[in-house]
């Protein structure tokens, strides 16, 4: 999942690579586009199922609102980044604006790769933890 991610928004910095003129192919939008939403799909299903297989019968209806909530608050904060990035109001060609959004993607990209390996790392470490104090994960 992580990495259907990371390679729909590394698609977008390939894309800005191989322009002609400032016009990037749509193709690479829609297929970028596609691996974001299927990535997305697979994280929204594996957090509820993680909320009803670790979360108490009572409080799985509130475990869930605020999965939910948590996810209204990252299209808040995509959205931020979106304003952030925005350009003046005034006509600027194409092959002035592409690299600007090349560069955001690509780091954009980099910082998705190295949060979801620091997961990864740290998702490692608390699994020995918990085994060796032989508490069982399921």
């Amino acid at each position: 999942m992580m990495l259907i991610g990371t390679f729909g928004i590394v698609l977008l910095y390939v894309a800005g690579i191989m322009q002609h003129g400032g016009i990037v192919s749509g193709d690479f939008i829609g297929l970028s586009y596609f691996l974001l939403t299927i990535s997305e799909l697979f994280i929204s299903a594996i957090g509820l199922s993680m909320i009803s297989l670790y979360c108490d019968i009572q409080m799985m209806g509130f475990a869930m609102g605020v999965f939910y909530l948590v996810v209204s608050l990252a299209q808040l904060v995509s959205g931020r980044l979106s304003e952030m990035l925005a350009l003046p109001k005034a006509t600027l060609l194409p092959s002035e604006t592409l690299p600007i959004y090349t560069h955001f993607y690509l780091y954009l990209a980099a910082a998705a790769f190295i949060m979801g390996v620091m997961f990864l790392v740290s998702s490692r470490i608390a699994n020995d933890y918990f085994h060796k104090q032989g508490i069982a994960l399921p």
